[in-house]
């Protein structure tokens, strides 16, 4: 017995042709697998492999055709179907310092305010975004002290797309003349729930850390800040209060 799938998008509209997700090479994704069936009911995966990067914000469905010795027993091609269908994030990020500037003066206390914008999280799970400073001229973490500079932020979507800011704080006083850039990482912090294959129970992983959306782009100037020494004269901007 043979299973096969197809992915397809989500979205399209009522008396459109269903629009396949296709490869970097434009070749249409399918997957397939061959069993021998030991009972009456059970269970068989199916793996799909692709560039999901060219899918970003979008919904995908999951189409699968059941051939026993080249004739179709069972076909489900349901697009609304929800346990068919999966979501393929995309996020984007904006780094300013804590006055919503590119470039601020050396501080032993200084802020770099990413705020990470997402589209297609699924509403009501758990995400956690983790973030990074880059140096620019080096390709590699930012140092201070010895330590990365790393900070991180939990949320909850209430809507599928929206924003969440990653906040980090650190010693920029020796980082005169640099350019520092945000790494950003989402993860689905929900925990998942699988089937033993063997005993047809519901299994629960509820520390699973699953990435789901990169933005990792050193040559991105909305993701970097620059920090520049603090001269006689310069009028250094603050942010205070309302006292």
């Amino acid at each position: 017995t043979r299973r096969s799938s197809d992915l397809v998008k989500k979205d399209y509209a009522e008396g459109e042709e269903v629009e396949y997700v296709k490869d970097a090479n434009g070749n249409i994704v399918t997957a397939s697998t061959t069993f021998t069936a030991e009972a009456t009911e059970g269970y068989v995966d199916v793996t799909f492999e692709f560039d999901s990067r060219l899918y970003q914000g979008e919904t995908l469905v999951a189409f699968e055709t059941l051939t026993y010795k080249g004739v179709e027993y069972a076909t489900h091609a349901d697009i609304t179907d929800m346990d068919q269908t999966t979501y393929v994030p995309a996020i984007g990020t904006t780094a300013t310092d804590a006055n919503g500037n590119k470039t601020f003066h050396v501080t032993d206390q200084a802020a770099v305010i990413d705020e990470i914008a997402f589209e297609n999280l699924e509403v009501g799970r758990t995400y956690l975004a983790e973030g990074i400073l880059m140096d620019k001229t080096t390709g590699e973490p930012l140092l201070v002290n010895g330590e990365q500079v790393t900070a991180s932020a939990t949320f909850v979507p209430e809507t599928a797309s929206g924003k969440v800011t990653v906040t980090f704080t650190f010693n920029a006083s020796a980082l005169a003349g640099k350019s520092v850039v945000v790494f950003e990482n989402v993860y689905d912090i929900s925990g998942t729930t699988t089937i033993d294959r063997d005993t047809g129970l519901i299994v629960t992983d509820e520390t699973a850390k699953i990435l789901i959306a990169t933005h990792e782009d050193i040559n991105d100037e909305n993701q970097s800040v620059n920090i520049i020494e603090t001269k006689t004269g310069d009028i250094i901007e603050t942010k205070t209060g309302d006292n």
